[in-house]
């Protein structure tokens, strides 16, 4: 008898400890793990980024038990937990040790699939991994085959996992990948067909609409979802709720509810879908209606943000992330999109967007975007070999990142490494061929290698994808002007200021093509637009006027824009050249050779820049 009571003792000594670590583990907060959409242009909003991020965006698990089923199913284990105590107190007590191991290891069993099909929707809910939630509601399974509440969530995982894939591309689907769409259809019917009455078919029906951008019937399904999870009788809760509170006060056992508002992440998904259908009011009403049923929703604030960054609000945006940030520090996805807010605004900060960027890749190593957005970093600032390096690693993690493959293609270019740059560019155009942007992209660097053919093919190829790219008529122009084709060069520039007028680099090659023809006004005038428009390294503009100032004998003014042109980027070597030979035709010889000490710091190897030391030494010491 004496071995019967120890080993009860450590029986139920043993489940309320597993119901202690339980409840100390779900006051921890967990770390947030989400799918991230393929890369954005880094001349596009970033945010197109979280368009396609829809997968666990929210405390999915509500759907899978809605608060009055989920506090019966405590009542249930409560009302298992005190059957199981009284069989196994009577097989003490009659002697039948047989029947008292056979119970036990009943009920291990059964406790031990629920441990797995706890830990499967934890992890799937809370870290998005479905992975490896599969793997563990599978193992629930093995061990009790017949429950249907565990087959049902192994669907559910199954089909979220499933439409994740579709959700996450910034590409054309291949073949397999719609197979993978029918089948996740196919596991929304299976769902519907066990529980017609809960939402989480609906919720399924609607990430693959999203992902398909049939947005009318995504936004049909979460309205259904939505209805479905309001359809509680308030008044039976509270009966259930006094019930269970007074079962776990006799039996001193603790079960906890998963936080969180399942009507709630209907809200926010719904926002998302009116937002990309247009409706930007309703979708900022919608995110309201989410933070009403749940007030920390960290992905309503999320969204909140990413509404604010479309509209160039920035202080506001950055509000929104850093609420989300104080619900969840680690809330990666918050982390990274307020690092794009310091890169879009009109005055950058590189230096605070590359810390952020950090920070989101040491609590997600794998997060390609991040990667992607430093090498954008550098490559704003011209340090194309770093911006190379993060941008490799971006296509290492995913190969199949077009995003990634064009910007390093672009950094290559910009390195003179033209071979690599149309290897990289054909990457890109093999995962989506329709794009015109890659080929005028590749068509660039064809000019570059004078295979003006093969440039011209791609240009009119894109000009057929995309009739309304100012790039096909800019480079277009471009080659007909190193063909020393001015008038023809000079309409092509024409058209690309007429496509965009605040296009800065078409402003300088008309104004070049046009100082080629004598037109000397008019290339005044295209020079003086292009640094007014100049969005981005205004130090290039400033330097090509400088030059136009320095070939016309307009020293003061070619002086002025050199070191405008160095104050904007220290490390612009051509400008400290150009300031050097100016400084010294104005009869400047000690400022003139601080500027060409400072070039040759920048380009150590300069033939020019030797030239010119040896040439003032020269005349100094005469």
């Amino acid at each position: 008898m004496r071995k019967a009571l120890a080993f009860l003792n450590k029986l139920f000594s043993r489940r309320r400890g597993t119901s202690t670590q339980r409840m100390e583990k779900d006051k921890q907060p967990a770390p947030s793990t989400i799918d991230r959409q393929q890369g954005e242009s880094f001349e596009e909003s970033p945010d197109g980024l979280l368009g396609r991020q829809t997968a666990a965006l929210e405390r999915l698990a509500d759907f899978l038990a809605p608060k009055g089923e989920k506090r019966f199913r405590r009542l249930g284990r409560v009302l298992s937990s005190f059957g199981t105590r009284l069989l196994l107190g009577l097989a003490m007590i009659l002697g039948s040790w047989e029947l008292l191991q056979w119970l036990y290891a009943t009920w291990e069993m059964r406790q031990t699939a629920e441990d797995y099909a706890v830990v499967a929707s934890e992890l799937f809910y809370r870290e998005n991994n479905p992975e490896v939630a599969k793997g563990l509601i599978d193992k629930a399974l093995e061990l009790t085959p017949n429950n249907a509440e565990y087959r049902f969530i192994q669907a559910y995982i199954e089909g979220m996992g499933m439409v994740r894939t579709l959700l996450n591309l910034d590409r054309p689907y291949t073949k397999e990948e719609l197979d993978q769409t029918h089948q996740a259809l196919g596991k929304a019917i299976f769902l519907e067909r066990q529980a017609p009455d809960k939402p989480e078919a609906d919720i399924l029906r609607a990430q693959i609409y999203a992902a398909l951008r049939d947005y009318d019937r995504a936004k049909a399904s979460l309205k259904e979802a939505i209805g479905k999870s309001s359809n509680v009788d308030t008044r039976e809760l509270g009966l259930v709720e006094r019930l269970i509170d007074s079962f776990e006060t006799i039996m001193n056992w603790n079960y906890q509810s998963l936080e969180g508002s399942d009507i709630s992440f209907a809200y926010v998904r719904l926002a998302f879908v009116e937002h990309a259908s247009g409706s930007k009011n309703k979708a900022k009403a919608h995110l309201a209606k989410a933070l009403e049923y749940n007030s920390t929703s960290k992905w309503a604030y999320l969204w909140l943000g990413i509404f604010a960054s479309k509209e160039k609000n920035w202080v506001i945006a950055r509000q929104h992330y850093d609420k989300a940030l104080e619900l969840d520090p680690r809330f990666d996805l918050a982390i990274y999109n307020k690092a794009w807010t310091y890169m879009r605004a009109k005055k950058r900060d590189y230096n605070e967007a590359r810390i952020l960027l950090q920070q989101a890749l040491a609590l997600n190593p794998e997060y390609k975007e991040a990667y992607y957005a430093l090498g954008m970093v550098y490559g704003y600032q011209n340090k194309y070999q770093v911006a190379h390096g993060y941008l490799s690693k971006a296509v290492e993690i995913d190969p199949m990142f077009p995003t990634g493959w064009k910007w390093r293609a672009i950094v290559s270019d910009e390195m003179g490494h033209y071979s690599e740059a149309l290897a990289e560019f054909s990457r890109a155009i093999a995962l989506i061929p329709a794009s015109g942007d890659l080929y005028v992209r590749r068509a660039r660097v064809y000019k570059k290698q004078k295979n003006y053919g093969t440039a011209l093919q791609d240009l009119l190829l894109a000009k057929d994808l995309d009739s309304g790219n100012y790039r096909v008529p800019y480079y277009t122009a471009q080659i007909y002007a190193e063909l020393k084709q001015y008038e023809n060069a000079i309409d092509e520039y024409t058209v690309a200021v007429g496509l965009r007028s605040k296009y800065s680099e078409a402003h300088l090659g008309r104004a070049e093509a046009k100082e080629a023809i004598g037109d000397l006004r008019g290339a005044r005038t295209d020079y003086d637009l292009a640094v007014s428009s100049a969005r981005s390294q205004p130090e290039r503009s400033l330097l090509k006027r400088g030059q136009y100032f320095y070939r016309h004998k307009d020293y003061d003014l070619a002086l002025a824009d050199f070191q405008n042109a160095r104050n904007a980027n220290q490390r612009f070597h051509e400008a400290w050249l150009g300031e050097a030979k100016t400084e010294w035709t104005l009869g400047k010889p000690s400022e003139a050779k601080l500027a060409l000490n400072e070039y040759l710091k920048l380009q150590p190897q300069s033939v020019e820049g030797l030239q010119l030391k040896m040439l003032f030494k020269k005349s100094m010491d005469n």
